[in-house]
Formats: C-alpha cells, sequence, structure tokens
C-alpha cells in the first residue's frame, strides 16, 4: 500500500512530485480535484460536495441628509469548503486525513486545481475535520467522512 504522506513530504524536485502523484494513482484513475501535491479522487479521498463561498466588500457611504450609498471596494474573501470520504480499505489507505493535517501544518498555500482544468488560485487549509465511522474488528474504520476547509491565499501577481 502506498504512504501518501510519505511521498508527499520526501518530494523535493518537479520530478519527485510526478513520481509521487504517479504512485498514488493507476492512469486509469480520474483526478477530481488536486490541492498541491494531493490528489483528490474516487479511489482515494473523494469530494462528494464542494461548496464555494466569494464576498464582495460594499461599505456604506455616509451622505449628508440622505441615506447612505454602498461603494464598491473590490472583492474580498474566498473559501472552500470539500466535504468528502474515503474507503481506507478500497485504496488510499487510512492516513489520507493526517496527510490533509500535515499539509496544513506545513503553512504553505497551495494551488488548487479541478479534472476539468479549472485553477482557482492559491489556498490555504484552515481547517480538517474527520469523523470514522464503521470499524472493523481491530477497531480500524471502513469509512471516514472529512471536512476540509480552505481560504484564499493571494496570488503570486497580486499586490
Amino acid at each position: 500500500m502506498v504512504d501518501i504522506i510519505t511521498d508527499l513530504r520526501d518530494a523535493r524536485s518537479a520530478r519527485d512530485v510526478v513520481d509521487a502523484l504517479t504512485t498514488q494513482m493507476t492512469s486509469r484513475e480520474r483526478v477530481m480535484m488536486m490541492l498541491g501535491r494531493f490528489m483528490f479522487s474516487v479511489a482515494s479521498a473523494a469530494p462528494q460536495q464542494v461548496r464555494r463561498t466569494a464576498r464582495y466588500e460594499w461599505p456604506a457611504q455616509a451622505l449628508v441628509g440622505r441615506r447612505p450609498v454602498l461603494q464598491s471596494t473590490g472583492r474580498g474573501d474566498e473559501g472552500i469548503e470539500l466535504n468528502g470520504r474515503i474507503y481506507p480499505q478500497y485504496r488510499g489507505g487510512i492516513r489520507q486525513v493526517q496527510a490533509m493535517r500535515e499539509m496544513a501544518g506545513l503553512g504553505d498555500a497551495d494551488l488548487l486545481l479541478d479534472g476539468l482544468g479549472f485553477v482557482y488560485g492559491l489556498f490555504a487549509i484552515t481547517e480538517v475535520e474527520e469523523t470514522s465511522v464503521v470499524f472493523d474488528p481491530t477497531s480500524a474504520p471502513r469509512r471516514i467522512d472529512f471536512r476540509l476547509r480552505l481560504a484564499h491565499a493571494g496570488e503570486a501577481n497580486e499586490e
């Protein structure tokens, strides 16, 4: 069984990243989303729901003798929440949520993209939640539900 955490932690170059990705999945399995080097797919941590929120700033400007008017000051916060499910005995192993936690602990923003090629931008993991259910006789979970909260961390060309 592939150890995702070790593969991601040991990747030092673009070639290592490609090798780590290759060992995570076979060529027939389709990537649904990818955050940095972590792949979400039906065969591993499969997103069941993706919720995207975007705020736009419209502060009120006071006017003498009139109602305040709104003025757009641009984009505000953007966030994405991934709710998904893992069947660790099927594929990917029991340590996938731990890999998400390790990524969050690095303090880096990673590029988020989906399987259709849409690039969302740089996102940071702000919260990882895990619920283990349906245990086998050794108390290992047969199903793990997870929630991953991401916050937009800016773009390299933004000032």
